[in-house]
């Protein structure tokens, strides 16, 4: 599948051999499963799970869902079933290291199983409608009518309750009394779902960034509140000093804008060549909030964020152009499966429609419920329309409240939840709001974390897991030490800058190429790619790719513009040890052209005729 639409996208939250060994008996009617060592990596074993698509009508068939199990070491303690996000995301990941870390934190004894839940993984749902969508409302809601099609009537069975009894079947086939998951965002629902029917098997809860007990709504509450706050704590202890004193302020002040009109740039396209681009305006109300949100899952993001907001108040587009445009994720479903996502989210979400009902009259009952929202809800950013994601995603989805939360209060049981302070996503006060009818539950905030504390601050949260399983004080062992490093505004112009090492406009040109390396450095972040090799795009136009070599990095630039009339190529070669060393070629409008040459902080070389020859 080719990348998700934007739009779509921000509505989304990531053959065996060897020995048979056979675990004891499953219940009645459900199969054992039995499990070999996996190809990869060692110690784990694998198999699969079959269970029926329809547990009302077993003559519908079968699914199959893959299982990875890490033994226990030592006589068994406990189970530790891990849960993925999305919903769509694999559980089953390339390397074990977090199954591995899970074992590792708790006490002698426990096991560690991971599965990925039906329409997930090797077995994902895939929807080539979804492959050349535009973000258009109405192709969106096309697309997803769509990718229904493809999936058939079976698409009513990928539920958060089939998930649950998959789990439990799992749990049976294991051979186990009870169970402990663990869930991530999605994996959160299904794990209290499960507590909520199944509380004799539920041995405790691990939580990490939480869903609310019934799912999503069409206005989450709970993040706009946790945005404003966020904001704050983000720019607090002069964190933001040069940038902006009040960034709670900034948003509101360039949300009154684009109330108005959208703002007008220049967006870098994936070639290096700029095309006219536009930013929110009065029918995408959600534009600003749905790109804060995204520093949940990039911390880059979420430090460019004030000096976006502050660079888009003085007319200028091209910061949140780039986070706007940053790498989509994965387009492949087996990662991250936006038909499972849909026929999940879609089917069961609590949204102001029936199954049944015109597209255009689901549009129209939304924007009734958004438009009776009190003023002032949605805290500095505006309320949404009908571009709120889900709205636009399952606008097009044939049913609707397929399932319903349980009904059953969360059992007695010991629960950790995990939620990162400066999460919008699954924030802070949601987890609060859970951790209210749970007796024995331990809450962690992960101070300046954002989304999935487990693998943003996998030491803090890991240590969480361990107090948690062992039966300690859990306390509060995250410290302030996950806030990114809030960028600059970018300068403008050459005129702005002051010179650097010779005077006048070769000095100026000077400080605009040190500028640049600094976009550049920012700029991979907002790449895409993979490990080896990603392609990354100036602020302003051109080009970089960055290639991972044994001996370290080696980035090329092509047309590089950071600093408007600038225009700089070559390479930058940055070794794993030692300082960095780059060529460069200077060229453009407001720049003196020359070639510039860099050893850590050391600059020479000649522009506008000027030899350079200082440090930095």
């Amino acid at each position: 599948m080719g990348p998700v639409p934007a739009r779509l996208r921000r509505a989304l939250p990531m053959a065996a051999a060897g020995v048979a060994l056979a675990l004891p008996t499953a219940a009645a009617g459900q199969a054992p499963l039995t499990l070999r060592a996996c190809p990869e990596p060692a110690g784990f074993r694998c198999g699969t799970l079959t269970v029926p698509v329809d547990r009302a009508d077993p003559a519908q068939g079968t699914q199959v869902l893959d299982v990875r199990v890490l033994p226990a070491r030592g006589t068994h303690r406990g189970t530790i079933v891990f849960l993925a996000g999305g919903p769509g995301q694999s559980a089953i990941t390339d390397g074990g290291g977090l199954e591995q870390q899970l074992r590792a934190a708790a006490p002698a004894g426990y096991e560690v199983v991971a599965f990925d839940q039906r329409g997930t993984g090797a077995n994902a749902l895939r929807c080539s409608s979804l492959d050349a969508v535009t973000d258009e409302a109405g192709a969106i809601a096309a697309a997803v009518q769509a990718c229904a099609g493809e999936i058939g009537p079976r698409r009513v069975h990928f539920t958060t309750a089939d998930s649950v009894a998959d789990m439990d079947d799992l749990r049976a086939a294991l051979g186990r009394a009870r169970i402990t998951p663990l869930g991530v965002s999605y994996g959160t629902l299904v794990a209290t779902w499960y507590a909520r029917l199944h509380p004799a098997q539920t041995a405790g809860l691990i939580l990490d960034s939480v869903v609310g007990l019934r799912g999503s709504t069409v206005f989450e509450a709970d993040g706009y509140a946790a945005a404003a706050r966020s904001l704050a704590e983000l720019c607090a202890a002069r964190r933001c000093r040069g940038v902006t004193s009040d960034p709670v302020a900034d948003v509101a002040a360039l949300e009154a804008r684009l109330a108005t009109a959208g703002l007008s740039g220049r967006r870098v396209l994936a070639s290096g060549r700029t095309a006219a681009g536009t930013f929110g305006g009065p029918s995408e109300a959600t534009a600003l909030f749905e790109l804060y949100g995204s520093g949940d899952l990039n911390p880059d993001a979420r430090g460019l964020f004030p000096a976006a907001v502050k660079l888009a108040l003085r007319g200028d587009p091209a910061l949140l152009f780039r986070i706007d445009g940053a790498d989509s994720g994965p387009g492949d479903p087996s990662e991250l499966s936006v038909g499972l996502f849909l026929a999940t989210e879609c089917g069961e979400a609590d949204l102001p429609w029936t199954t049944g009902q015109a597209t255009a009259d689901r549009f129209a009952a939304a924007t009734a419920l958004l438009t009776g929202l009190t003023p002032g809800s949605a805290g500095p950013f505006r309320i949404p329309g009908t571009d709120a994601s889900l709205v636009e995603a399952c606008a097009g989805w044939p049913e609707a409240h397929l399932a319903t939360p349980p009904a059953a209060a969360l059992p007695d049981v010991p629960t950790l939840l995990v939620a990162g302070t400066q999460d919008v996503r699954t924030p802070l006060e949601t987890a609060r709001s859970v951790a209210q009818g749970l007796p024995r539950a331990s809450l962690v905030r992960a101070v300046g974390s954002g989304h999935s504390s487990l693998s943003a601050r996998t030491d803090c949260t890991l240590l969480a897991i361990r107090r948690f399983l062992r039966g300690s004080t859990v306390g509060q062992p995250c410290g302030e030490a996950g806030y990114p490093d809030i960028a600059p505004v970018p300068p403008r112009s050459v005129a702005a800058l002051r010179p650097l090492g010779v005077r006048d406009l070769p000095g100026r040109t000077a400080r605009a190429v040190i500028a640049t390396l600094d976009d550049v450095s920012q700029a991979v972040s907002f790449g895409s790619g993979n490990s080896t090799r990603v392609r990354f795009r100036g602020l302003r136009g051109g080009r970089g790719l960055g290639i991972l070599t044994p001996g370290g990095v080696r980035l090329q630039l092509a047309d590089y513009v950071a600093v408007p009339g600038v225009v700089v190529s070559g390479t930058i070669r940055r070794g794993l040890v030692g300082p960095s060393v780059a060529t460069l070629r200077v060229r453009g409008r407001s720049a003196a052209a020359g070639v510039v040459r860099l050893e850590g902080r050391r600059v020479t070389g000649t522009l506008g005729g000027r030899r350079l020859s200082f440090t930095r």
